[in-house]
């Protein structure tokens, strides 16, 4: 099943209905989409985990695999800043180390307490929140890569 839509579908669309439009078809499967379309929703379903209940939550819903790829899907998008934060976090987190396994990460998350959360993630969950920060670069990304989201025509 080919999961990009008509260019000429995508015409007139907000940033906003485009990218729903791209992502959508692939909401729960995003191996049955193009390469293009699971760095488009890798990376926002990961900014939908942190809007939802910041960092802590992210690291409490996702397994290390899902934010190992959001991470990658942010470096190519060139959200280096948002990657970067993600990485803060984690390795803020772990006092300095990267998680092993899921179970390591699990775990800590599960010792953290509310007020070393607000101590050492809310100012990073502040600069992540809301998923609009992302279009500017989802859009250079489309353009970029326009093989990737649109079916020829």
């Amino acid at each position: 099943m080919d999961t990009r839509i008509p260019r000429d579908k995508a015409a007139g669309l907000s940033t906003e209905e485009l990218h729903l439009a791209l992502i959508n078809p692939i909401r729960d499967d995003v191996t049955r989409g193009t390469s293009g379309q699971a760095v488009l929703a890798r990376a926002t379903y990961f900014i939908r985990e942190v809007d939802n209940g910041g960092l802590a939550q992210a690291f409490h819903n996702l397994s290390l695999e899902d934010i190992q790829l959001a991470l990658d899907s942010f470096d190519q998008l060139g959200a280096g800043q948002h990657a970067a934060i993600v990485r803060l976090a984690l390795t803020r987190m772990l006092e300095g180390e990267w998680p092993l396994s899921d179970e390591d990460m699990q775990t800590r998350v599960a010792e953290l307490s509310g007020e070393w959360i607000d101590e050492n993630f809310d100012e990073l969950d502040e600069q992540l929140y809301d998923e609009r920060q992302l279009y500017p670069y989802f859009e250079r990304f489309v353009e970029e890569h326009p093989e990737e989201f649109f079916l020829p025509g």
